[in-house]
């Protein structure tokens, strides 16, 4: 059982030169809101003005959406080290985008939701902030190149720069369970077996005395007719209860009047 116990510690956590560290890391996360507007801050009118479009933002969420993940800000966050450039990382599970629906109609709105994960809560908060900078600064630089004014463009501006930082993915115990649990059968199993064999030795062990204890006494087994014949006793004739006491028997009695009369 110990050794069971060993290996599944070792499954769960990993012993180098700096001490003790997880095989496995947490995933937490973290969020930022924007929203898509223009020049003339159509959420912030009670009235929009003549040339805005109230479905406009909300019919290009979803575009941007996916500009918040595309390879410009990718690669710009691999060049910061907040992304690790390994191929065979999935990188855009490192940050995701997400429209916002309404939560009473479940209509879609102009909200964007920017989420960064990572490791630890400061790392998860750390790569939200710069995701959000990043993708901010890409789209920006696009609309100059694109030379689109600057009354006609797309804004993106911050509602929520980040949230409280979650716990996404905990470390998974699987491993440690399952080589305990297999430990703890196999010591079981173990233990069963040895008690059968260990019985059946005892009960080999005691069968040999328990036939010598049932076989009978040699003197017990020894026949009548070894008995030795009185003197003058026919055979076949054993002595009676009185002859053994030392009294003479019916047998003597008769055989000495017999004898008396025939000599008078």
């Amino acid at each position: 059982m110990t050794v069971a116990l060993a290996l599944a510690l070792l499954s769960y956590v990993r012993i180098s030169a700096d001490g003790l560290s997880y095989r496995k890391p947490e995933i937490w996360s973290n969020e930022s809101t924007l929203v898509l507007s223009d020049a003339s801050h159509p959420e912030l009118r009670s009235k929009l003005v003549p040339t805005a479009d109230p479905n406009r933002f909300t019919s290009l969420v979803d575009q941007y959406a996916e500009f918040a993940t595309s390879d410009a800000v990718i690669g710009s966050l691999e060049r910061q080290g907040l992304i690790p450039r390994t191929p065979g990382d999935n990188k855009l599970a490192a940050i995701s985008a997400t429209a916002v629906a309404s939560p009473i109609n479940g209509a879609t709105t102009p909200l964007l939701k920017i989420t960064g994960m990572a490791t630890s809560p400061a790392e998860a908060t750390r790569l939200t902030i710069r995701a959000t900078d990043t993708f901010m600064a890409v789209e920006k630089a696009r609309q100059i190149k694109q030379g689109i004014p600057e009354a006609q463009r797309v804004e993106l501006r911050i509602v929520n720069r980040v949230s409280v930082p979650k716990l996404t993915a905990p470390r998974s115990k699987t491993s440690f369970i399952i080589i305990l649990l297999a430990g703890f059968t196999v010591t079981v199993a173990a233990a069963f077996i040895r008690d059968n064999l260990q019985g059946g030795k005892r009960r080999s062990d005691e069968q040999p005395s328990s036939r010598n204890r049932l076989q009978p006494a040699p003197e017990a087994a020894s026949s009548d007719d070894s008995r030795p014949l009185r003197a003058g006793a026919e055979p076949g004739s054993w002595p009676t209860a009185n002859a053994a006491e030392g009294e003479p028997d019916a047998g003597s009695s008769t055989h000495a009047r017999w004898s008396a009369g025939s000599s008078g």
